[in-house]
This record gives structure tokens, C-alpha cells and sequence, in this order.
């Protein structure tokens, strides 16, 4: 294991959207992150079970298995890893339900994607705006 591996936080993005995956993991790297992508639920767990990290960003809608469903067992695998919990579809009951399952302190608010829309126009789409629960919310490292 070199120094990079050990001082440099690893954070795992999980989302069954590929350009969302690269829009994370292209931001998080230029800010010194090391970033590994799962393309779903079941990738998700399989990879948290080979290695550990410091922030696990979860979408909550996926295609095989939600981030909420998931989200008891990564905080049973990575107790000590932070979850971010992500949804295009975001309200107050996500936010009550992730901490439900495993949340400590549950800050939401609303935030606007600011990359290129998804139909690649101009501007900003009402389905562009994403909802991030904040489930852990401790120092990253």
C-alpha cells in the first residue's frame, strides 16, 4: 500500500445512471478524491464487501435494488463510512426513511444539477434538480 492509498478518502458512487456516475467522479477526483463507480445495488454491495471507504454517495431509485434498500447493509458492512443518499425524486419522507435505516443526523436540502441538461439544450430542467439526504455526517478525513 503506497501513501496515496492511505491519506487520500475513498469515495464509492453508486448509480445506475452512467452519466451521473461520470459527472460525480469526474468532480470528486479533480478535488483529490479516490473514486470507484458501481452501476447498481448488487455491484454496490459486492464491492464494499472487497473494500472499505470513507463516503458512499447511493442513489435512492435503481434498477435491481434500491438505495434504500440497500442502505441497512452497507451501514452493516461500513458502519464507519458516510452515506450520501441521492434521488431525482426527492421529499421529506426520503429523508425520514433513510435515516430510518441507519441515519444519525439527517440534514436535506434540494440542489440544482449544474452540468449540461440530459437532452443537451441550454438552460435547466425541473429534472435536472436532485435531492441529497446527507444520512452520516461526520468529517470525510
Amino acid at each position: 500500500m503506497d501513501l496515496y492509498e492511505l491519506y487520500v478518502p475513498k469515495i464509492l458512487v453508486i448509480d445506475d445512471d452512467q452519466e451521473m456516475r461520470r459527472l460525480l467522479e469526474d468532480i470528486l477526483t479533480r478535488e483529490g478524491f479516490h473514486v470507484t463507480q458501481a452501476a447498481n445495488g448488487s455491484e454496490a454491495l459486492r464491492t464494499i464487501q472487497e473494500a472499505s471507504y470513507q463516503v458512499i454517495i447511493l442513489d435512492k431509485i435503481m434498477t435491481d435494488l434500491s438505495g434504500i434498500e440497500i442502505l441497512p447493509e452497507i451501514k452493516r458492512l461500513r458502519p464507519e463510512a458516510q452515506v450520501i443518499l441521492i434521488t431525482a425524486f426527492g421529499d421529506r419522507e426520503t429523508c425520514v426513511e433513510a435515516m430510518g435505516e441507519g441515519g444519525d443526523r439527517l440534514p436535506c436540502e434540494a440542489v440544482r444539477h449544474v452540468g449540461p441538461r440530459s437532452d443537451g439544450q441550454k438552460g435547466s430542467r425541473a429534472e435536472d434538480r436532485r435531492s441529497v439526504a446527507i444520512v452520516q455526517s461526520e468529517g470525510i478525513g
